[in-house]
């Protein structure tokens, strides 16, 4: 069964955590967005929704942390931030699709780190707020070392997906891609706050160039 639905979006804290500091507009064109691809996906039947999610220190720490892990438990917890205006939530899993995951990515060269627990924080809870409110989908959530260096180069993030790709076009089941992440995240100490707005658009620009978007 080919993946049946996929789509990238923002899992920044502030969309839940202080909706009330952005202008109303632009609230209302950013939940409208979601409120799209939450259309969208369920349009799309999936019966589980591969999460590519980012660590931020929920889980792991310096003491052990590993460029890509996968989730295989019946379900798991989240958020762990009491702040973020989401509520607490159960997520099931689908620890039968992620082991599946988990031995065609050693058979291809990919060994995976894998918990059988793991808490979800804003980098997931976010996005499946709006994507899947009723939480009633299974995930598998594949969280990504973004944190701690050295991390996973670009190149190889690219060849993990081609693996992730070719499991996934096989299989039973119809399976949704959800990546979530900082569209364009800026470090700020080595930037001034005046600078983000020209930095930003040209990254927009250069990425819209890049793909062909007019």
């Amino acid at each position: 069964m080919p993946i049946v639905f996929a789509c990238a979006g923002s899992h920044a804290p502030g969309i839940t955590a202080w909706t009330e500091k952005a202008p109303r507009e632009q609230v209302d064109r950013f939940v409208g967005g979601y409120n799209t691809v939450q259309r969208e996906l369920a349009a799309s039947r999936p019966d589980s929704i591969l999460l590519l999610t980012s660590e931020h220190w929920a889980n792991f720490f310096l003491d052990h942390i590993g460029a890509f892990c996968i989730g295989r438990g019946e379900a798991f917890e989240g958020p762990i931030e009491p702040w973020l205006r989401v509520g607490k939530a159960i997520v099931p899993g689908n620890p039968k699709l992620a082991e599946a995951i988990l031995h065609h990515c050693y058979e291809s060269g990919f060994e995976l780190s894998y918990a059988e627990e793991l808490k979800l924080d804003h980098g997931s809870m976010v996005p499946l707020k709006f994507i899947t409110p009723q939480m009633n989908t299974g995930v598998v959530p594949l969280v990504f070392n973004t944190l701690a260096t050295p991390r996973p180069t670009a190149r190889r993030c690219l060849a993990l997906g081609q693996v992730l790709g070719s499991f996934l076009e096989r299989s039973d089941e119809r399976i949704a891609v959800v990546a979530t992440g900082g569209l364009r995240t800026i470090p700020v100490k080595l930037i001034t706050v005046s600078s983000i707005g020209n930095s930003t658009q040209n990254f927009f620009r250069d990425w819209k160039k890049a793909i062909s978007i007019d």
